[in-house]
């Protein structure tokens, strides 16, 4: 043989599942030969030739066994019968030397469950178990060849030490099953203890597991000593100790005096027994949205090994609606005209805790022009809800100065110390002077009049959207007209005119102002008028996958999100398309609003209470922020109004949402007045 006979060999010991087909015995032979004889070594060192080739071509064969090209032995179906050593000898073609390899072969098979099983577990990974008196626990990998090593380990610190326990494996037959067993003492100090069960196995194709028990002592008492309020549907954090510890254990209160483990961290280990709780890496528990189901006791203990200490805490879920003033229905900001002796009422409904309801006047610079006598406060119960209500008689001060002011009703609550929403009015006084009565009414006479001073560039085109809408909902065809009355634009008793209808509109979904013209979203174009109604320019996606939802105006640059391709697109006065950005942070873009005083484009990404959050960009496409979870059913558009409120209309619950930006405070909730024969209802 012309090479070295340190070229070539068989690996000494090779592992085969039972029942495996054509397995193959590999080794490296030489390929000049005269002959190639494989061997079984029985128990008593005596060979058994199982199969042979002469130059090529079989001269002893075998039903279970055959030769490769490459002179390795292939086993036709793997039974534990051919769990033995094997021999192949190689002769050279002149017949005047030979090369002998010998190979173990190990027949697997790998065992009824993929980790070890704690007995007391009941079938989990991982779990807690209360000790008492004496207890025995037991570990075991059944089902499995060759047999595992299967131990306890008492886990403390960075290492794992190996206890004395009861160990036996049994015979199943052709499988084995192994067990250990572990005698566990009750202490009067005995504290909380992470035992660790491993199992080991030969064969390369078994895995190693690992298994987890928590032993804890027997029933505690815990005297709770402090509450937590937390918003529903919210992400809530439960905070337990600001040092690092390496024992941090947190359990709930469920039937009686029973706690729950719920999660744990043991030096190295984390583990939430419950899906809906989490462990931060500062050991606070983290759930994720708070639910009814959530609320109750919770205890966090944590320390030491050695040593252990324990924070109480009592979870409380707030429940919040739509907080009201009496006289407004329309808006949160709305006019209210009162007399010296008048009432001003404001309500919650369907609220928990019980909290409380107070008038404030917010502007501590100047004297408040009125005094407020009695604030009531009127709960009513139902279940575990309430009803609150306040009313107070509204005295004018004689020196008055001010004729309108504003004034807030707001809800509070002495044990979480901050105001959790409020609702805003304007107060028209009257019955001081003719020139203060004539100077208020015309100031604040109307609520939809206030709104027009406060927002008087989008006057129009909120009226042109709601046509829109109205026309959208009654026909649910494609080809639509939209008309609305003429608008007479004037300047120096000039009249322009403008379009009274605008035709081949396929299901509009948004309409806006850019520069001199009118930009309509479609559905899946953009396109551009004049005000007399001509059509300017069109954008159309090459691809037809092009979906605009909304639309938002910033410095002569057109935003557009586009639910295709989850992202704003930014278009010039021209409609030319210019870039793109937000695909990074956006799922399901809707409304879309710019902030100006914060130079913010305010984004609706999210359709459900579970992922409705307010996405923030500056306008250059430079993602600034996340504004929380705001328990919106189905959000569409979003609009500032000049201060830190949102507007957020939900077509999910009917209602618009009025939430602070800067606060991360829902503000109010409403729904609109019944509307005129002129505007659209929910029907059409």
């Amino acid at each position: 043989m012309a090479s070295s006979d340190t070229e070539y060999g068989c690996p000494t010991t090779q592992y085969f599942k039972k029942g495996a087909e054509d397995a193959v015995i590999e080794c490296h032979l030489p390929l000049d030969y005269y002959s190639i004889n494989w061997y079984a070594i029985s128990d008593s060192q005596k060979r058994v030739q199982l199969v042979s080739r002469k130059i090529g071509v079989h001269y002893y064969q075998s039903e279970d066994f055959n030769i490769t090209s490459n002179g390795s032995l292939r086993i036709k179906v793997v039974t534990v019968d051919h769990e033995h050593e094997y021999e192949v000898l190689i002769i050279s073609t002149d017949q005047t030397e030979g090369l002998v390899f010998k190979v173990n072969v190990t027949v697997y098979e790998r065992p009824r469950q993929k980790y070890p099983v704690i007995d007391l577990c009941k079938g989990k990974i991982n779990c807690i178990v209360t000790v008492q008196h004496k207890t025995l626990i037991s570990c075991s990998v059944e089902d499995v060849r060759p047999a595992s090593f299967v131990g306890w380990f008492n886990k403390t610190g960075s290492s794992e030490t190996l206890l004395n326990s009861s160990r036996n494996t049994t015979s199943n037959g052709e499988t084995f099953s192994s067990f250990a067993k572990l005698n566990i003492t009750v202490t009067r100090n005995r504290l909380y203890e992470l035992l660790v069960c491993k199992s080991f196995n030969q064969a390369p194709s078994i895995n190693n597991g690992t298994a987890m028990v928590l032993l804890e002592p027997q029933r505690q008492s815990w005297i709770f000593n402090k509450s937590e309020y937390m918003l529903l549907r919210k992400r809530t954090v439960l905070r337990c100790s600001t040092s690092k510890q390496t024992v941090l254990i947190w359990k709930k209160r469920t039937e009686g005096m029973n706690y729950e483990t719920i999660a744990y961290r043991m030096y190295t280990y984390s583990f939430e027994n419950d899906a809906s709780y989490r462990l931060s890496t500062d050991g606070s528990l983290i759930i994720s949205s708070l639910s009814l189901e959530n609320e109750g006791n919770y205890v966090c203990i944590y320390g030491t090994s050695e040593e252990q200490s324990f924070s109480v805490i009592t979870l409380h879920a707030i429940i919040l609606s739509s907080i009201n003033i009496l006289g407004c229905n329309s808006s949160v900001q709305c006019v209210l005209e009162v007399q010296n002796g008048d009432h001003i009422e404001c309500s919650l409904k369907r609220v928990r805790p019980e909290v409380n309801l107070e008038f404030v006047y917010p502007d501590s610079s100047t004297p408040s022009p009125i005094t407020l006598e009695g604030q009531p406060r009127i709960p009513e119960n139902h279940g575990d809800v309430y009803d609150i209500s306040i009313k107070s008689r509204v005295k004018i001060n004689a020196d008055a100065a001010i004729r309108n002011i504003t004034i807030v009703c707001r809800v509070t609550n002495s044990a979480i110390g901050e105001h959790l929403m409020e609702a805003k009015a304007i107060l028209t006084l009257e019955g001081l002077s003719v020139a203060g009565q004539d100077s208020s009414k015309s100031a604040t006479s109307h609520t939809i009049l206030l709104l027009l001073v406060i927002f008087p560039p989008v006057a129009l085109v909120a009226s042109f959207v709601c046509f829109l809408a109205c026309k959208r909902r009654k026909t649910g065809v494609s080809n639509q007209h939209v008309k609305f009355e003429l608008i007479q634009a004037t300047r120096n008793d000039e009249k322009s005119p403008v379009a009274t209808e605008i035709g081949n509109l396929e299901q509009p979904h948004d309409v806006l102002t850019l520069g001199a013209k009118i930009i309509v979203l479609l559905n899946n174009k953009i396109k551009s008028f004049k005000w007399n109604g001509d059509l300017v320019e069109e954008y159309t996606d090459e691809s037809g996958k092009f979906r605009p939802f909304a639309g938002a105006v910033f410095e002569e640059k057109l935003y557009v999100t586009d639910k295709t391709s989850k992202c704003i697109l930014v278009f010039s006065t021209s409609l030319d398309y210019e870039r793109n950005f937000g695909q990074d942070h956006l799922n399901r873009p809707r409304g879309i609003t710019v902030c100006e005083e914060k130079g913010l484009l305010l984004v609706l990404n999210g359709e459900s209470e579970a992922d409705a959050v307010i996405s923030a960009f500056k306008p250059n496409g430079e993602y600034v922020i996340e504004i929380g979870q705001i328990q919106l059913e189905d959000p569409w558009y979003i609009k500032c109004n000049g201060t830190d409120e949102i507007f957020i209309s939900d077509n999910g619950s009917r209602e618009v949402t009025v939430f602070n930006i800067v606060d991360n405070k829902l503000v109010n909730r409403f729904s609109p007045i019944k509307l005129t024969e002129h505007q659209c209802t929910a029907e059409e």
